[in-house]
Protein backbone atom coordinates (compact mmCIF):
# COMPACT_ATOMS: atom_id res chain seq x y z
CA UNK A 1 0.00 0.00 0.00
CA UNK A 2 1.62 2.87 -1.04
CA UNK A 3 1.50 5.93 1.96
CA UNK A 4 1.47 8.76 -0.85
CA UNK A 5 -2.24 9.93 -0.46
CA UNK A 6 -1.91 11.24 -4.29
CA UNK A 7 -1.16 7.65 -5.44
CA UNK A 8 1.83 6.30 -7.11
CA UNK A 9 3.77 3.39 -5.71
CA UNK A 10 7.36 5.02 -4.18
CA UNK A 11 7.43 6.10 -0.82
CA UNK A 12 6.82 9.73 0.11
CA UNK A 13 7.88 11.23 3.05
CA UNK A 14 5.83 13.78 5.53
CA UNK A 15 4.06 16.50 3.71
CA UNK A 16 5.91 15.73 -0.01
CA UNK A 17 3.63 14.62 -2.34
CA UNK A 18 5.19 12.05 -5.56
CA UNK A 19 4.99 13.38 -8.79
CA UNK A 20 2.66 13.03 -10.86
CA UNK A 21 3.86 10.97 -13.93
CA UNK A 22 1.01 11.67 -16.23
CA UNK A 23 2.01 15.18 -15.79
CA UNK A 24 5.62 16.23 -16.33
CA UNK A 25 6.73 19.65 -15.49
CA UNK A 26 6.30 22.46 -17.01
CA UNK A 27 8.89 25.60 -17.74
CA UNK A 28 8.90 28.22 -15.51
CA UNK A 29 7.61 31.40 -16.64
CA UNK A 30 10.90 32.98 -17.12
CA UNK A 31 11.31 29.92 -19.10
CA UNK A 32 8.13 30.56 -21.28
CA UNK A 33 8.39 34.33 -21.57
CA UNK A 34 12.48 33.84 -22.73
CA UNK A 35 11.43 31.22 -25.74
CA UNK A 36 8.78 33.09 -26.83
CA UNK A 37 10.88 36.14 -27.33
CA UNK A 38 13.07 34.27 -29.06
CA UNK A 39 11.16 32.82 -31.73
CA UNK A 40 9.56 35.71 -32.15
CA UNK A 41 12.31 37.99 -32.43
CA UNK A 42 13.96 35.03 -34.71
CA UNK A 43 10.54 35.63 -37.04
CA UNK A 44 10.83 39.30 -37.22
CA UNK A 45 14.31 39.96 -38.10
CA UNK A 46 13.46 37.01 -41.16
CA UNK A 47 10.92 38.76 -42.24
CA UNK A 48 11.76 42.06 -41.49
CA UNK A 49 11.22 44.98 -44.23
CA UNK A 50 14.66 46.99 -44.00
CA UNK A 51 13.87 49.64 -47.27
CA UNK A 52 10.83 52.27 -47.03
CA UNK A 53 7.60 49.97 -47.36
CA UNK A 54 4.89 51.59 -49.77
CA UNK A 55 1.76 52.70 -48.05
CA UNK A 56 1.36 53.68 -44.15
CA UNK A 57 4.55 53.19 -42.95
CA UNK A 58 6.43 55.53 -45.40
CA UNK A 59 3.99 57.40 -44.62
CA UNK A 60 4.29 57.58 -40.61
CA UNK A 61 8.17 57.85 -41.60
CA UNK A 62 7.62 61.19 -43.81
CA UNK A 63 5.17 62.46 -41.12
CA UNK A 64 7.85 62.52 -38.29
CA UNK A 65 10.67 63.21 -40.39
CA UNK A 66 9.42 66.64 -41.27
CA UNK A 67 9.10 65.79 -44.95
CA UNK A 68 5.04 66.04 -44.48
CA UNK A 69 4.29 68.83 -43.27
CA UNK A 70 0.42 68.66 -44.32
CA UNK A 71 0.45 65.62 -41.53
CA UNK A 72 -0.16 66.95 -37.72
CA UNK A 73 3.08 66.29 -35.94
CA UNK A 74 1.00 66.06 -32.54
CA UNK A 75 0.52 62.14 -33.22
CA UNK A 76 2.56 59.31 -31.33
CA UNK A 77 5.44 62.00 -30.36
CA UNK A 78 7.56 59.44 -28.38
CA UNK A 79 7.73 57.27 -31.70
CA UNK A 80 8.35 60.46 -33.61
CA UNK A 81 11.00 61.17 -31.62
CA UNK A 82 12.43 57.66 -31.83
CA UNK A 83 12.12 57.67 -35.57
CA UNK A 84 13.98 61.07 -35.76
CA UNK A 85 17.00 59.79 -33.35
CA UNK A 86 16.91 56.43 -35.42
CA UNK A 87 17.63 58.51 -38.89
CA UNK A 88 20.86 60.11 -37.56
CA UNK A 89 22.26 56.94 -36.43
CA UNK A 90 24.54 55.05 -39.10
CA UNK A 91 24.81 51.95 -40.98
CA UNK A 92 20.66 51.75 -41.54
CA UNK A 93 18.24 53.80 -43.06
CA UNK A 94 15.44 55.43 -41.10
CA UNK A 95 13.07 52.62 -42.02
CA UNK A 96 15.81 49.70 -41.23
CA UNK A 97 16.82 51.16 -37.60
CA UNK A 98 12.73 51.95 -36.99
CA UNK A 99 11.86 48.41 -38.47
CA UNK A 100 14.25 46.79 -36.19
CA UNK A 101 12.98 48.57 -33.54
CA UNK A 102 9.30 47.50 -34.19
CA UNK A 103 10.96 43.81 -34.22
CA UNK A 104 12.49 43.92 -30.81
CA UNK A 105 8.67 45.77 -29.11
CA UNK A 106 7.18 43.07 -30.99
CA UNK A 107 9.04 40.51 -29.98
CA UNK A 108 8.85 42.22 -25.99
CA UNK A 109 5.45 42.12 -26.79
CA UNK A 110 5.03 38.34 -27.15
CA UNK A 111 6.87 37.67 -24.81
CA UNK A 112 4.82 39.75 -21.91
CA UNK A 113 1.31 38.04 -23.09
CA UNK A 114 3.26 34.80 -22.43
CA UNK A 115 4.31 36.22 -18.80
CA UNK A 116 0.94 37.35 -18.25
CA UNK A 117 -1.14 34.47 -19.50
CA UNK A 118 0.83 32.79 -16.84
CA UNK A 119 -0.63 34.44 -14.27
CA UNK A 120 -4.36 33.51 -14.74
CA UNK A 121 -5.09 31.71 -12.02
CA UNK A 122 -8.06 29.45 -10.64
CA UNK A 123 -9.63 30.93 -7.53
CA UNK A 124 -10.23 27.93 -6.09
CA UNK A 125 -6.56 26.72 -6.32
CA UNK A 126 -5.55 26.25 -2.67
CA UNK A 127 -8.26 23.72 -2.25
CA UNK A 128 -7.12 21.58 -5.06
CA UNK A 129 -5.07 18.19 -4.23
CA UNK A 130 -1.57 18.52 -5.34
CA UNK A 131 -1.79 17.08 -8.56
CA UNK A 132 -4.64 19.17 -9.49
CA UNK A 133 -3.01 22.36 -8.53
CA UNK A 134 0.29 20.50 -11.13
CA UNK A 135 -2.11 20.49 -13.59
CA UNK A 136 -3.66 23.74 -13.46
CA UNK A 137 -0.01 25.62 -13.01
CA UNK A 138 0.82 23.93 -16.40
CA UNK A 139 -2.41 24.57 -18.05
CA UNK A 140 -1.42 27.88 -17.29
CA UNK A 141 2.22 27.38 -18.79
CA UNK A 142 0.54 26.22 -21.79
CA UNK A 143 -2.01 29.15 -21.79
CA UNK A 144 1.05 31.34 -21.60
CA UNK A 145 2.68 29.65 -24.79
CA UNK A 146 -0.71 29.55 -27.37
CA UNK A 147 -1.43 33.48 -25.81
CA UNK A 148 2.45 34.11 -27.72
CA UNK A 149 2.44 32.35 -30.02
CA UNK A 150 -0.80 33.27 -31.63
CA UNK A 151 -0.12 36.95 -31.19
CA UNK A 152 3.61 36.42 -32.68
CA UNK A 153 1.67 34.76 -35.93
CA UNK A 154 -1.57 36.96 -35.87
CA UNK A 155 -1.10 39.17 -39.48
CA UNK A 156 -1.72 42.24 -38.02
CA UNK A 157 0.44 42.02 -36.00
CA UNK A 158 3.29 40.78 -37.60
CA UNK A 159 2.78 43.65 -40.29
CA UNK A 160 3.28 46.29 -37.48
CA UNK A 161 6.47 44.41 -36.06
CA UNK A 162 8.64 44.16 -39.39
CA UNK A 163 7.84 47.53 -40.77
CA UNK A 164 8.04 51.03 -39.63
CA UNK A 165 5.18 51.46 -37.68
CA UNK A 166 3.98 52.41 -34.18
CA UNK A 167 2.13 49.62 -33.46
CA UNK A 168 4.02 47.17 -31.42
CA UNK A 169 5.87 50.12 -29.95
CA UNK A 170 2.03 50.93 -28.76
CA UNK A 171 1.19 47.66 -27.46
CA UNK A 172 4.06 47.37 -25.80
CA UNK A 173 3.57 50.50 -23.56
CA UNK A 174 0.21 49.40 -22.90
CA UNK A 175 1.28 45.29 -21.96
CA UNK A 176 4.29 46.98 -20.06
CA UNK A 177 1.47 49.05 -17.82
CA UNK A 178 -0.65 45.45 -17.39
CA UNK A 179 2.35 44.07 -16.03
CA UNK A 180 2.92 46.47 -13.65
CA UNK A 181 -0.44 46.19 -12.22
CA UNK A 182 -0.35 42.65 -12.09
CA UNK A 183 3.05 43.00 -10.05
CA UNK A 184 1.63 45.75 -7.75
CA UNK A 185 -1.22 43.01 -7.27
CA UNK A 186 0.94 39.91 -6.64
CA UNK A 187 3.56 42.46 -4.06
CA UNK A 188 1.86 45.29 -3.44
CA UNK A 189 4.67 47.39 -3.78
CA UNK A 190 4.82 51.09 -4.59
CA UNK A 191 7.43 51.22 -6.52
CA UNK A 192 5.28 49.03 -9.63
CA UNK A 193 2.69 51.38 -8.74
CA UNK A 194 4.70 54.17 -9.76
CA UNK A 195 6.07 52.49 -13.16
CA UNK A 196 2.05 52.21 -13.69
CA UNK A 197 1.26 55.92 -13.51
CA UNK A 198 4.18 56.64 -15.44
CA UNK A 199 3.65 54.16 -18.13
CA UNK A 200 0.20 55.52 -17.91
CA UNK A 201 1.05 58.83 -17.96
CA UNK A 202 3.45 58.14 -21.23
CA UNK A 203 0.77 55.95 -23.08
CA UNK A 204 -2.20 57.97 -22.64
CA UNK A 205 -1.01 61.20 -25.10
CA UNK A 206 1.24 58.74 -27.12
CA UNK A 207 -1.52 55.97 -27.57
CA UNK A 208 -5.63 56.47 -27.09
CA UNK A 209 -6.46 53.15 -26.44
CA UNK A 210 -4.68 53.89 -22.82
CA UNK A 211 -8.06 55.52 -21.92
CA UNK A 212 -9.71 52.14 -22.54
CA UNK A 213 -7.06 50.68 -20.19
CA UNK A 214 -8.05 53.00 -17.56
Amino acid sequence: VSANPAGGGGPAGPGRAAPDSKYPPFPAERSVALVLFGISLALYLATLCWDPCPGLPTQALLTHLGAAPAAPGFLDPLWGWLVRGGARLPGLSAAGWTGLFSAICGAACVSLMGRLMTRVNYRGLKGLAPASKRRAIQARGLSGCVAGLYLACCTPFWVVSTRSLPGAFHLLLLLGAAWEFSEYQQRGSLRHLGLLGLLLGIGIPEFATFIVYL
